[in-house]
């Protein structure tokens, strides 16, 4: 589905069907110039839509609900397994899928799958980004998938607290404590939705974080958002376009002076 930005028009991309112009389980999408990119879990393939109108697909070897970033001619695919984090595809010969990406190893290789998967973001001139979910770093690679630099952000005070919750899964070989839960590249920095506590300790998800890429993630500004949980969101020039599950799906559209901390 596709939402103007006054949230006033609305149009539909695909819809839910078993067709090949169709997808069963949507879970991740991106779009680069007039073509939407949608990782299809029910079909496990990438579809393509230009303009609207289904132009193809192919299989994926693997993947994952994050998100995915992409160019004029490749796919930076989050898609984890014990020993890599995110997929390198061709646009030209994407049967060709190349696994790329550390990860922080765990105690059993099931414990090391489930904490490593990344928000993969793109920007052209730095490279591609792997934004941790359970883990405060954020590493830098060049366009081939080549390791570059850790950003260690763990003395931000909101990771930092979110950090001590997260050890309480340290010991569970079957689940992580996911803190991070959604990443965007946009105007020269990365923004992350971030769990915190209230004053009463209740859990939230509505606080978004402004790294600068040019000046070593530092922290540019914090955001509060209107309502308690958010589950993605999105960035213009001057909005933050953030979801909420409630009652079905809600957008909102926030004016990011007025969400500054």
């Amino acid at each position: 589905m596709a939402l103007s930005d006054d949230l006033e028009r609305m149009e539909y991309v695909s819809k839910h069907g078993e067709a090949p112009y169709e997808t069963v389980w949507p879970f991740s999408f991106n779009i680069f110039n007039d073509t939407v990119y949608v990782a299809d879990f029910g079909t496990k393939s990438m579809k393509k839509f230009h303009k609207g109108i289904f132009c193809g697909d192919f299989l994926l070897s693997n993947a994952n609900e994050n998100r995915f970033a992409l160019n004029d001619s490749l796919i930076f695919l989050s898609a984890n397994t014990d020993s890599t984090s995110f997929l390198i595809i061709d646009k030209r010969y994407p049967d060709i899928q190349i696994p790329k990406g550390r990860v922080v190893r765990e105690k059993t290789p099931f414990k090391t799958i489930i904490s490593n998967r990344k928000h993969i973001l793109y920007n052209k001139g730095k490279g591609i980004f792997s934004v941790s979910t359970c883990y405060p770093y954020i590493e830098q690679y060049n366009i081939n998938g080549e390791y570059m630099k850790t950003f260690d952000v763990s003395s931000i005070p909101l990771i930092k607290e979110e950090m001590k919750y997260g050890e309480e899964f340290a010991s569970d070989d079957k689940s992580v404590y996911i803190y991070i839960r959604d990443a965007y590249l946009a105007n020269g920095s990365i923004y992350l939705l971030c769990s915190s506590r209230d004053s009463q300790d209740g859990y939230r998800v509505n606080t978004i974080l402004e790294l600068s890429i040019e000046n070593e993630m530092e922290l540019v500004s914090t955001y509060i958002l209107p309502h308690g949980i958010y589950s993605s969101f999105c960035v213009s020039g001057e909005y933050l376009f953030a979801s909420r599950e409630v009652d079905g799906t809600t957008i909102e559209k926030i004016k990011i002076s007025n969400a500054k901390k």
